[in-house]
């Protein structure tokens, strides 16, 4: 079962790639931008799922770069990196994606899950940079919003 499903996601990911491809070939008129960073994030979807953290990372970064002004799709894609950020055991990083989320969040109609969501992570990652005092207090932040 698990070598059917690893299947499945080379396949949606070559065909991300080729739609990738495509549409690089004829250019990026602002029409295809949200088309080019759909791709981008769903190859990163796939990469996760296959466990090649660094190759998500690199799409979910491009696709942030193309789609940058879309509020919830840059909170999705912050939410990919920092979810790579932690399987990388990279936690400045984690902390860096997971607090421009929190931004993104705190200035969009986003729910208090969400938001506590965002700060747990903030606090597992500093817990694991030794940042202790600074873990309790987002760890806290993150009660509150429960």
């Amino acid at each position: 079962a698990c070598q059917t499903v690893l299947q499945q996601h080379d396949e949606v990911l070559r065909t991300v790639e080729a739609a990738m491809a495509e549409v690089a070939t004829h250019g990026l008129p602002e029409q295809c931008d949200l088309l080019y960073g759909q791709c981008r994030r769903y190859a990163a979807a796939a990469n996760m799922h296959l466990g090649h953290w660094h190759e998500a990372m690199a799409n979910a970064e491009h696709a942030l770069g193309i789609s940058s002004a879309n509020t919830l799709f840059s909170i999705t894609l912050y939410d990919m990196l920092a979810t790579c950020s932690l399987k990388l055991e990279n936690y400045e990083n984690a902390v860096l994606y997971l607090s421009a989320k929190l931004a993104l969040l705190d200035s969009s109609a986003a729910t208090d899950d969400q938001a506590a969501a965002a700060l747990e992570g903030i606090g597992y990652a500093k817990a694991m940079l030794g940042n202790h005092v600074e873990a309790t207090e987002a760890f806290n932040k993150s009660l509150a919003k429960w």
